[in-house]
């Protein structure tokens, strides 16, 4: 029993420690106008998926490394920290295939002319809100999932070329307001794989 209650200690003070540093995060970000993939998103995307693998974690710790409890206790032990790591399964995925695919790449957004320029560092190309002239955005058919932050836009060009931006590099309601209603499409996804 003494074990159990170190356990759930230490899980509660992991998990008010990720609640102050979000908070923390919150309350120092301020409005800006470049965005880049920077280490406060990484863990505002990731919070709820580190959360789960913050208490899955100890639970299987405990389950593999203490022969002597109970079988009960340990079946117990066992789905519940195999159920928490599968609910963050398929958030580190999602933010694997975004961060590659928002890897060095900036957004800049002219609040006064109502404007924006994308620029991919990697091809050495930018592209221009007069640039695009279809616009499909991807969201998850509900917010109840821990990946359901997770969403994307693709922008279909003049030149025929198609770029996309995820929600890992910004909220994407900040670059969507400057586009026309009308060029925008939205789909919804489950899961939101580019």
């Amino acid at each position: 029993m003494a074990l159990y209650i170190k356990l759930l200690k230490f899980l509660g003070m992991m998990a008010a420690l990720m609640y102050v540093l979000r908070f923390l995060i919150t309350l120092l970000s301020k409005e800006r106008s470049v965005y880049v993939p920077d280490a406060s998103r990484h863990f505002f995307m990731l919070f709820w998926a580190l959360l789960c693998l913050l208490i899955s974690g100890p639970l299987l710790v405990v389950y593999f490394g203490r022969p002597q409890v109970p079988p009960l206790e340990a079946s117990l032990l066992l789905v519940l920290g195999l159920m928490l790591a599968s609910f963050s399964f398929p958030v580190f995925v999602l933010h694997l295939q975004y961060f590659f695919n928002d890897f060095q790449k900036l957004v800049e957004i002219d609040k006064k002319n109502e404007t924006f320029t994308i620029y991919d560092i990697r091809q050495k190309l930018y592209y221009r809100k007069e640039d695009i002239i279809e616009a499909i955005q991807v969201k998850c058919r509900t917010s109840k999932y821990f990946w359901s932050n997770y969403e994307y836009i693709t922008f279909e060009l003049r030149t025929g070329q198609q770029i996309t931006l995820t929600s890992l590099l910004m909220p994407l309601d900040k670059i969507t307001r400057y586009i026309k209603p009308n060029i925008i499409s939205i789909q919804k996804k489950t899961i939101c794989f580019i």
